[in-house]
Order: structure tokens, then C-alpha cells, then sequence
């Protein structure tokens, strides 16, 4: 029983640093997100300057380097001189 409760123990603490662990990744992104919404038409600047915050926020988050990678060239790929809605 007592090997049970700890192994119990053990999800719980995990669950919850996971929920926090994705509640900061959301918040981070979402303040990254919500800066570039003020602008009209995206300069490599702020581009790389998200990016940047992106990046940092995913890594923090324990993303696989690989994966950040990716994923941050294809955000680039797509993001200078996208229009703004």
C-alpha cells in the first residue's frame, strides 16, 4: 500500500509541475503573441525579437532542442512581412 500511495504521490507532483510548466509556456506565448498584434506589418526585427521570447519560452519548458529549431525556422518562414489582422 505504501509503495502505491508514494508511486500516487509521485503523478500528482508531476501533473501538477506539468500544468504549471504549460501555464507559464502559455503565458509567455501569449505575451509574445499580443506584442506583435500591435503592429501593422511584421520587420525582421520583430520577428526576431519574438522569436527570441519563443524560443527562450519553449526551452524553459523543456522542449527538445530539435524541435525548437524547427519550429521557430518555420515560424520565421512564415512571419516577415505577414500582414497583421
Amino acid at each position: 500500500i505504501a509503495a502505491s500511495r508514494q508511486g500516487l504521490c509521485f503523478r500528482k507532483r508531476r501533473f501538477t509541475s506539468c500544468r504549471i510548466m504549460f501555464e507559464n509556456l502559455s503565458k509567455k506565448l501569449a505575451e509574445s503573441f499580443d506584442k506583435l498584434r500591435r503592429r501593422g506589418v511584421l520587420s525582421p526585427e520583430d520577428v526576431d525579437a519574438a522569436l527570441r521570447e519563443v524560443r527562450i519560452a519553449l526551452l524553459e519548458a523543456d522542449v527538445a532542442l530539435p524541435v525548437v529549431k524547427d519550429f521557430i525556422a518555420r515560424l520565421k518562414e512564415k512571419a516577415v512581412g505577414a500582414q497583421i489582422i
